[in-house]
């Protein structure tokens, strides 16, 4: 019977842990790598879904990208599949002597509720949104940067406005999101919400972001409503915490948009200004980006062990200024050496070892 069934960190995996020793389902699977179902008896499972025995007592299965199954869902051997690992000890494959004949299949297995892993994906939710907005303008937010879902659609997404300045009530706001948000036909590919009807006052939108894994984390930002009338709209497109090693290159986005209140088309053109500090000392920094929206630099530019403050300035002709700041931490290089090897291995079978999970 199982003992337990235990999802990967990330969910691609399951891994199945047998009481007892097994014969490797002997008579049943005949390669390496066999489809699930010979085996396994789960909701949603497929001939497509392939297993190995990482041990006589366990079975990892590879989710399809397509999978439906999740914590709770119950998990099941296979009736008439598995001897004791005793069968293959006494040669008894293929054998019909009557010692061979006292050994019995499992039969009348009991099924496990499937678990999530003690370290399983945490989301990392990422709003994007002007920290400040005009009078004319409403609020327009996008959380399509954030990660975390396990590869699939989130399984719920709430949110949650307040004022700060006043204490006003903000049920309306918090329900725009949530209406909008229940509109979708999927919460994998997610669009950018707006939020309409603010009034001149400090705000912050929280929301909690749950991945199929049952793990839920949220993430707060604050913005405020300006009486300015000509101030533009500027968002940062990704996070605003930022960490890279130094083997990496470098590249920040943000999206600047004129005020609702400027009507005149010569006055939306909008100019683009950045200042970097090297923990919060001002440093010379050459952009390699053409374009003043985007920040760009080569692998290896930025000093490790130190944090960065990139300064973003958008400005319209009318003089209005909206300003943002990303923070960038940059990481020393790792350098993590793996070896991967089945942990049994039948006397005729060579021992293989697999380094190339290694990574610097």
């Amino acid at each position: 019977t199982i003992s337990s069934a235990v999802l990967s960190d990330g969910g691609l995996k399951m891994n199945v842990y047998l009481t007892a020793t097994s014969d490797l389902a002997s008579t049943v699977v005949k390669n390496e790598r066999f489809p699930c179902n010979e085996v396994l008896v789960y909701a949603g499972l497929t001939s497509s879904t392939y297993c190995v025995f990482a041990s006589s007592s366990e079975i990892v299965a590879t989710m399809l990208s397509t999978s439906t199954v999740v914590p709770t869902n119950a998990v099941n051997l296979k009736e008439n599949v598995f001897y004791h690992s005793q069968y293959l000890g006494d040669g008894c494959t293929g054998s019909s002597t009557d010692y061979c004949s006292s050994y019995t299949k499992n039969t009348g297995t009991t099924s496990v509720p499937l678990s999530a892993s003690q370290n399983s994906i945490v989301p990392t939710p990422i709003i994007s949104a002007p920290g400040s907005i005009g009078v004319c303008d409403d609020l327009t937010l996008s959380i399509s940067a954030s990660y975390g879902s396990a590869g699939r659609a989130w399984s719920s997404i709430i949110w949650n406005v307040v004022e700060v300045t006043f204490g006003n009530d903000t049920t309306a706001l918090t329900t725009q999101l949530t209406d909008q948000t229940s509109a979708l036909s999927s919460l994998k590919s997610l669009p950018s919400f707006t939020l309409t009807g603010l009034w001149n006052a400090e705000f912050t939108v929280s929301v909690t972001l749950t991945n199929w894994l049952g793990e839920s984390e949220s993430y707060d930002h604050t913005f405020e409503k300006t009486a300015a009338g000509g101030m533009p709209n500027l968002q940062v497109i990704g996070s605003t915490a930022v960490t890279l090693i130094r083997s990496s290159a470098l590249s920040l986005f943000v999206k600047g948009e004129p005020s609702d209140c400027i009507t005149d088309p010569t006055q939306k053109q909008l100019t683009y200004k950045w200042i970097v500090y090297k923990n919060f000392n001002k440093v010379s920094v050459t952009n390699k980006a053409k374009d003043l929206r985007y920040f760009k630099l080569d692998a290896y530019s930025l000093v490790a062990g130190v944090e960065y403050q990139f300064y973003i300035e958008c400005a319209s002709p009318t003089g209005d200024t909206a300003t943002s700041v990303i923070y960038v931490t940059v990481d020393n290089d790792v350098v993590e050496a793996k070896i991967e090897s089945p942990t049994e291995l039948p006397v005729d079978k060579i021992l293989v070892l697999d380094g190339t999970p290694s990574r610097d």
